[in-house]
């Protein structure tokens, strides 16, 4: 199983590589200095090996850390409830909802296609070692994020093992669960496909681990031990169960049938491309009173409305019940309106974050790429200066309203609690909701521009940009620091107007100059 583990890693690792060095061939200076055959230079293969173990080294760390400080420690700071109990109640109903979306024992992946179908490997030692090195990544990343969070929540290091013994149990628990159900059902359950009852039954979860700190329901310190001794004693026992199930090979054919496609040159965006093909609302294409772009935009939007309205309809729907739960919530508990008052002054840059995650354009290109623009691009007017701008600027206007109804919520919100927590400043108001409606049209443009200036898709709708990926990874991080900035109210407020405003002006300029030759479908 060690040397199956061995090969999977080396499979993964040379992909890995291989894209380093793919990236590092589309930098528009370094490209120059490349040679064609950079793919055997010994050198080079060493130096992006040493980058993809970094990266697997910090892969485990990263997304446990974003993980901790957004789910657990800015809730908890925000609430004034930052006491061990709180940390263990919302630790456990969070440690039972990433049993089900973040289980690694049958995802679909195009490693396990190679190794699996391809290079014919045994399904079981195969699956099962990379369950395993994942359960062990899980338990180092939470061992050492966790004695990290000690400190904060002052709390016995033997508390660490618990916790974490008490995530891996619960994984490999449901790991047994989903091997046990394929038997009976011969359907594979993955985190993208949980049963709607199970759906239900996880959001209900969410929602009350917070809902029972905010109460003040805590779970006590024995009985999330007592359940981690379980989980732990169970989770033997569904190891033993992983390692003798009988069906990995019948089950990665049923899991990774649709991705012998590739043999016919096709990818696994295919699925996503029919997924969208299916949400298509054929009944509303009819006919549009309008002309030349502004009907193609029209009879797009109509077709397509299920796939760009679903996510901010979504947001709209939970970010309306938060800032009600936050206006009752100022007026029924005092100590939560100090608190909130002191984070909402100090908390503008933030948003910057917040609208980050919630704009939806990056998606809605995508669709727009799948269905509407490879086909397009392959027609000589699409490429004409006038025209690019004029669809661009269209497109634009509609990404703006979509992603302005959350931002409106937000904006509409945070002005309220304003009001209610005391602080009247007209000004303060005026300059916060601008600035986040700001922010709202910022991400809109930004991810368009990206679209047309670095048309990161193939022919198979993959990602084949470096730069793109690049770029749109940065975006994340420097929106990441915004939430450590300390910086005056005006200050930042105007700053962000301006920079929005600016940054509009100048990706239309671009657009315009470099589209032509920029918008196009990469090999």
């Amino acid at each position: 199983m060690i040397k199956t583990w061995l090969i999977a890693y080396r499979i993964h690792n040379t992909y890995r590589v291989n894209s380093i060095i793919y990236g590092l061939k589309q930098i528009p200076i370094i490209k120059k200095f490349l040679p064609a055959s950079l793919y055997k230079h010994l050198g080079l293969k060493t130096f992006a090996n040493i980058l993809s173990a970094l990266w697997e080294i910090i892969n485990i760390f990263l997304g446990k850390i974003v993980y901790f400080i957004f789910f657990y420690v800015l809730p908890i700071f925000l609430i004034e409830r930052n006491d061990l109990l709180s940390f263990l109640t919302i630790f456990a109903f969070l440690s039972f909802i990433g049993a089900f979306i973040n289980n690694d024992l049958f995802e679909v992946s195009k490693d396990k296609y190679y190794g699996i179908i391809l290079m014919r490997m045994n399904a079981r030692e195969y699956v099962v070692s990379q369950f395993l090195y994942t359960i062990i990544r899980h338990f180092i990343g939470n061992m050492v994020v966790l004695y990290w969070i000690s400190f904060m929540f002052t709390f016995p290091l033997w508390l660490c093992l618990v916790l974490t013994l008490l995530v891996c149990g619960m994984k490999i628990i449901v790991g047994m669960y989903c091997s046990y159900a394929y038997l009976h059902s011969h359907r594979v359950y993955t985190g993208n496909n949980i049963p709607k009852p199970l759906t239900v039954l996880l959001t209900i979860c969410f929602f009350a681990a917070y809902a029972c700190v905010f109460f003040q329901i805590y779970l006590p310190v024995f009985s999330v031990v007592i359940l981690s001794v379980m989980m732990t004693l169970l989770g033997m026992i569904g190891l033993v169960y992983i390692f003798k199930f009988p069906a990995y090979q019948m089950m990665c054919k049923d899991m990774l049938g649709d991705m012998d496609a590739l043999l016919l040159e096709a990818s696994m965006s295919q699925i996503q491309e029919e997924s969208y093909h299916q949400m298509i609302d054929q009944s509303k294409i009819t006919q549009s009173h309008k002309k030349g772009f502004e009907m193609m935009n029209e009879l797009f939007m109509k077709r397509h409305h299920k796939i760009i309205w679903r996510f901010a309809k979504r947001q709209t729907y939970i970010l309306l019940v938060v800032v009600i739960s936050l206006i009752i919530g100022v007026q029924v508990v005092p100590s939560l309106k100090e608190n909130i008052k002191d984070f909402l002054i100090l908390s503008l840059p933030y948003f910057v974050f917040i609208m980050y995650m919630l704009n939806t354009t990056k998606n809605i290109t995508n669709a727009m790429f799948i269905n509407c623009d490879y086909c397009m691009l392959n027609y000589a007017f699409f490429h004409e200066p006038k025209n690019l701008l004029k669809l661009f600027q269209i497109r634009l206007r509609e990404m703006i309203k979509i992603n302005l109804i959350p931002a409106l919520v937000i904006a509409i919100g945070y002005v309220i609690l304003l009001n209610l927590l005391g602080i009247h400043q007209i000004g303060y108001s005026l300059m916060s909701f601008i600035s986040i409606i700001s922010m709202s049209i910022f991400f809109s443009t930004h991810y368009l521009v990206l679209y047309y200036l670095l048309q990161p898709y193939n022919a198979y709708t993959e990602v084949k940009n470096p730069m793109y990926q690049l770029i749109t990874s940065l975006t994340y991080f420097i929106c990441f620091l915004f939430m450590n900035m300390r910086l005056p109210f005006y200050l930042f407020s105007f700053s962000v107007v301006a920079f929005c405003f600016l940054y509009c002006v100048i990706a239309c300029y671009l657009v315009y100059k470099k589209g032509p030759q920029t918008f196009k479908i990469r090999s």
